[in-house]
């Protein structure tokens, strides 16, 4: 279309007034006049513009020989008359789609040919998957279990995007996130929906570890065999601490004073005495009574008392 909407363009023989070029709206009925020119038995040439600039020509007129014809050739368009358009396509499934454009669809222009106003093209659509593993979806149950018993891992794994995954391994390693040894546990989901979660649970045996801190790496899609959205939120790790072997503990009075003692603990680094007038207490910072570098110690006075004093002792493994 016209810039100002005309709907032909008019070659006219003025006579001793030239010739012109004219443009003419029909539902105006007005005119503008466009380009003025002359010419004689040789070729000339005259430039139609959709404004008076030199930089947006759309159409070149030349005339022949003969001074009652001139011939109007369209030869570019001007980009600004070109946009781009975005379409969002929110139920768009995996494979060729074909996309239809169409110019003029109600065809409320009149034109020489309407049968040229449509094009098609084919496109290709993959719909990925997005696995996700998340730390804090990761829960262990003990949290710190004592050598040899059995440690309780649960979780899920997400599929945040629109694709679907298909065969999606879940690998789990003990304290190197790029070990090859697994701790036996390894697990293939079928099928994982769009927009969707499945979850796990494994139990693993600490009889092997060693006391102390240790770090378990979650990884599902390892290798990468699934294309996926974002290939960087596949991992997870979650800490937990190992007690070392049970203590024996014994009490003994002697005189005013409660001796503890007790055997050694591999890998301990020292001990922790704990003391509560509850008979079932959990172990903490308030109830701490003495850190000692050996096994035994001695609560001086505490048996002298009214009061009546429960003791745990554990094992300390921080270097």
């Amino acid at each position: 279309n016209d810039i100002d909407d005309a709907h032909l363009y008019l070659y006219c023989d003025m006579g001793e007034e030239g010739n012109q070029i004219y443009k003419y709206n029909l539902e105006t009925q007005e005119s503008t006049l466009v380009q003025s020119f002359e010419f004689d038995d040789g070729l000339t040439g005259a430039t139609i513009t959709r404004a008076w600039d030199s930089c947006s020509w759309v159409f070149m007129g030349l005339s022949n020989s003969n001074p009652d014809r001139v011939y109007i050739w369209h030869l570019d368009n001007p980009e600004s008359w070109i946009s781009d358009a975005t379409i969002e396509w929110e139920d768009a499934q995996t494979g060729t789609h074909t996309i239809y454009i169409e110019v003029d669809p109600e065809n409320e222009i009149v034109e020489r040919n309407e049968n040229n106003n449509r094009t098609h093209s084919d496109l290709y659509i993959d719909i990925l998957p997005d696995l996700i593993l998340d730390s804090e979806s990761i829960v262990l149950e003990p949290l710190s279990p004592v050598i040899e018993q059995e440690l309780t891992v649960s979780g899920h794994v997400s599929n945040a995007a629109g694709g679907e995954a298909r065969y999606a391994a879940l690998q789990v390693f003990l304290d190197y996130p790029d070990s090859t040894v697994l701790m036996g546990y390894e697990t293939v989901f079928i099928l994982i929906e769009p927009e969707s979660e499945v979850e796990f649970e494994f139990t693993m045996n600490t009889e092997n570890m060693a006391a102390g801190i240790h770090t378990l790496y979650l990884v599902v899609d390892n290798p990468q065999v699934i294309d996926e959205y974002n290939e960087n939120n596949n991992r997870a790790s979650v800490s937990f601490f190992v007690l070392g072997q049970q203590l024996r503990l014994e009490v003994a009075i002697e005189d005013d004073n409660t001796r503890l003692t007790w055997d050694a603990v591999e890998g301990a680094n020292g001990y922790n005495v704990y003391r509560s007038e509850l008979p079932y207490f959990d172990p903490s910072e308030e109830n701490l009574l003495q850190r000692v570098a050996e096994p035994g110690y001695v609560d001086e006075g505490a048996a002298g008392g009214e009061s009546l004093y429960f003791y745990k002792v554990e094992g300390n493994y921080e270097d």
